[in-house]
Parts: C-alpha cells; sequence; structure tokens
C-alpha cells in the first residue's frame, strides 16, 4: 500500500507557522526579560551584601549542634540523649534574662512553674508566640492560652504575633530576590521562628516550646555561644516587638488585655483575643479541658 505524505499546514492552515512564530518570539523576550532580571537581583544581592559585610564584619562564634537521638520515638532516649537535655547541659540555668520566641508555646505547668521561679529570683523572662488569629493550628492555642494569666500575675511579659503586619520596610529576602515570601493567605502573617537568649548564648532550631517538641518529635538546633548575638537579638526586640505583636498585660480585675501599638503613636486596647468570635473562643476553652496536652 502506497503512503502518502501530507503536510500539517494543509490540514491546520499556515495559520499555525504564524502562531508557532509568534509563540518563539514571546519565549525569547520573556527569557531575555527573565535573564535582566535574575542579573538585577544578583546586582541588588551583591551590593546588599557588601554594604552588610562593611558595616556589620563576621564574628566567629563557638556553635554546638544538638540533636535528639532516634530513640526518642522508641521513649528509650536518655535525658543526654535529648535535645533539651543538651541545650540545658550547654546554657545553663539562666541568671539575668530569658528570652524565647516559639510558634507553638505550650508551658504546661511544670514549665510555667519554673518561669515563675526563674521571675522569683529576678529574672526577666520575654515570650513570644502566635496569637490565635496568627497560628495555623487552633488547638495549640487553646494549652498555651490556659497558662497565660498566671504568668502575666508573676511578671513574664507576652506577646503574640499579629495575623496582618504593617509593612514599613523591605526584609532582606525581598532585597535579595526581589520577591515577597508567600504566606498562607493573603496578607495573612504568622509566627514561625523558633530560638531562645540566656544570658550570651543563643539556641536557633527546629524546637519549639511544647510538649511535642520535648518528648515527640525529633528535633535539631544550634547553641552559639556569642553575646554579642544575644544582645542585637534583645535589642531588635525591644525596636520590633511593639510593630509586629500584640502586647499582653493584665487590667485593674485581673483579666488579659492586648495591646496593639499602631505607626501613628496610637494603642488600640482589645479585651478579647483579636481577631477571634465567640464561637472560636468558647471553642478554645472547650478544647483546653480534653485530656491531651501531652500531645501538644
Amino acid at each position: 500500500m502506497q503512503q502518502s505524505r501530507v503536510n500539517a499546514t494543509d490540514i491546520i492552515g499556515t495559520c499555525a507557522e504564524h502562531h508557532l512564530k509568534a509563540l518563539r518570539e514571546h519565549y525569547e523576550q520573556l527569557h531575555h526579560e527573565d535573564h535582566s532580571l535574575t542579573e538585577d537581583k544578583l546586582y541588588d544581592a551583591q551590593s546588599y551584601l557588601k554594604e552588610l559585610l562593611e558595616h556589620n564584619p563576621i564574628q566567629w562564634s563557638k556553635a554546638h549542634f544538638v540533636a535528639d537521638s532516634p530513640k526518642k520515638i522508641l521513649g528509650t532516649a536518655t535525658e543526654h540523649e535529648m535535645l533539651y537535655g543538651q541545650v540545658m547541659s550547654i546554657m545553663g540555668k539562666p541568671k539575668q534574662h530569658l528570652e524565647l520566641a516559639s510558634a507553638y508555646f505550650v508551658p504546661t505547668q511544670q514549665g510555667t512553674y519554673y518561669l515563675k521561679q526563674l521571675r522569683v529570683e529576678g529574672i526577666k523572662v520575654r515570650a513570644l508566640t502566635n496569637s490565635f488569629a496568627a497560628n495555623d493550628v487552633a488547638i495549640v492555642h487553646a494549652f498555651y492560652s490556659q497558662y497565660r494569666v498566671e504568668m502575666l500575675k508573676n511578671g513574664i511579659e507576652l506577646y503574640e504575633f499579629k495575623p496582618v503586619l504593617e509593612r514599613r520596610r523591605r526584609t532582606w529576602y525581598e532585597i535579595v530576590t526581589g520577591s515577597v515570601i508567600p504566606a498562607k493567605g493573603k496578607n495573612k502573617s504568622s509566627l514561625h521562628a523558633k530560638f531562645f537568649d540566656v544570658d550570651g548564648k543563643v539556641f536557633i532550631g527546629s524546637f519549639n516550646f511544647d510538649p511535642r517538641s520535648t518528648y515527640l518529635n525529633t528535633e535539631v538546633g544550634l547553641v552559639i555561644e556569642s553575646s554579642q548575638l544575644q544582645t542585637q537579638i534583645s535589642v531588635m526586640l525591644d525596636q520590633h516587638l511593639p510593630q509586629v505583636a500584640y502586647q499582653l498585660k493584665l487590667n485593674s480585675q485581673g483579666q488579659i488585655t492586648w495591646l496593639d501599638y499602631q505607626a501613628n503613636g496610637q494603642v488600640i486596647e482589645y479585651d478579647k483575643d483579636p481577631g477571634t468570635s465567640r464561637f472560636q473562643r468558647t471553642m478554645i476553652k472547650a478544647v483546653s479541658y480534653l485530656p491531651i496536652e501531652w500531645m501538644m
């Protein structure tokens, strides 16, 4: 049987050639624009890093890598084989101050008592975590919120990350990449950082201050011995906490108020968890009675 050849243009018409040519030209234009944009980003990065190194020279410091043993998931790890035991051994007990940031903060009765004892000894304690509206795991908030009044009564400073931040300047990430880190929702902000500093030593890692990180998950981190880094963190918290977080206080009736410091100098006060409905607050209270804190 004799085969015949048919040109594609005979079937779909010569317009296909024009479309293909237009697509090639469009791709070449995009490629050129993307290449130029990449060069601009690299230039921005080089300029930023050069300026950073000129004004903030690198400081070399001793660091300790800490991690949970895989035995932890079997329940057979010793305290020294668990991250929190290693961190406590290296950092020691606070003598002047303890500052912490934790996306999920569930202090438990034992942890709350420990923080209260630090305050009795005159040690400054400051904690930053997510507000309910900024938290992506709402159930965790139920087991944090029940300890807030007790901590505030004992002089522990509490801050809760705002769900929406007022943008005043670009971050280093945006300067280097020309991009904005995508949020989970439009204009939604959420705290993900996990660190704490104690008297010249700083821990940065995957560890949240909750039972799950302490006893269930396997976590990693670094303990950095640097008084300079610790001081920089404290100064940055002093400068930026009022902008990015609600400050919690107790009113004359012993109830929590949330202070929202505005850029224009005004202070907005809330007497309920900002951004929550009555139904949400009722559910948070109900969930807090469940015997599942050890899983949080």
